[in-house]
């Protein structure tokens, strides 16, 4: 069954790349280029899962996981970086994956976390 995954990152190539990925597992995706748009889609949309940059021109991803995980505590979040480390206070994340990772590693992720929140 597709899922409506809503993907936020302020660069329109990498969040291009990812949306076709995505789309490639079969899924809805939703995109918002900064977290106002990101936040709002959210809200509105009954979202399955996030997939969410951390570094955001507005604000970063583990800021926006953890004010979305106050209005939805059961939606799955994915942050992504490029940085190798693991971005500080990403516990409130359900998920890190560098951005080096490949399109097979987001979509093996992607799946883990969403067969998580069906059991």
């Amino acid at each position: 069954m597709p899922a409506l995954i809503l993907c936020i990152d302020d660069q329109p190539t990498a969040l291009l790349a990812r949306q076709r990925v995505l789309a490639t597992g079969e899924h809805d995706v939703v995109s918002a280029d900064n977290a106002t748009v990101g936040m709002e889609l959210f809200l509105n949309l009954p979202v399955d899962m996030v997939v969410m940059d951390n570094y955001l021109a507005d604000t970063t991803g583990v800021a926006l996981a953890r004010e979305m995980k106050k209005h939805k505590p059961h939606v799955p979040i994915l942050l992504m970086s490029g940085d190798l480390d693991i971005p500080e206070d990403c516990e409130v994340c359900d998920w890190f994956l560098s951005k080096l990772a490949g399109p097979q590693e987001l979509l093996r992720s992607v799946e883990s976390l969403l067969k998580r929140r069906v059991a």
